[in-house]
């Protein structure tokens, strides 16, 4: 189930960033607009001209995904794990011997 919500984000995101989807949008729109005008070689000036103003999946397809401030807080957050990460771990505590076993100085023999 991971993978499928996987797929669909990155094809989502590939229609969009190509313009298909908005290129699909405007065929639907032309379509409605032949089927709703007479045939005629000319064009009215009366055929509704879609944009965003007067049409919500205009609008949803060119407003930003991401408000400006919350891909802010995400580069700072994304810097800060970078710079922390890169710090030197603490050194492990290093045990010292109290006394040191052996044998003495040599003997003269």
């Amino acid at each position: 189930m991971k993978r499928a919500v996987v797929i669909v984000a990155i094809a989502w995101f590939v229609v969009l960033g190509t313009g298909a989807a908005e290129y699909a949008h405007n065929a639907q729109h032309a379509r409605e607009d032949a089927n709703s005008s007479p045939r005629s070689s000319r064009r009215d000036s009366s055929t509704p001209v879609h944009n965003d103003s007067n049409c919500a999946v205009h609008a949803q397809l060119h407003q930003p995904l991401t408000a400006m401030p919350v891909v802010m807080l995400l580069i700072c957050a994304g810097l800060l794990v970078a710079f922390v990460s890169q710090l030197a771990p603490a050194p492990d505590s290093v045990r010292i011997p109290s006394r040191i076993d052996c044998r003495g100085p040599p003997a003269l023999v």
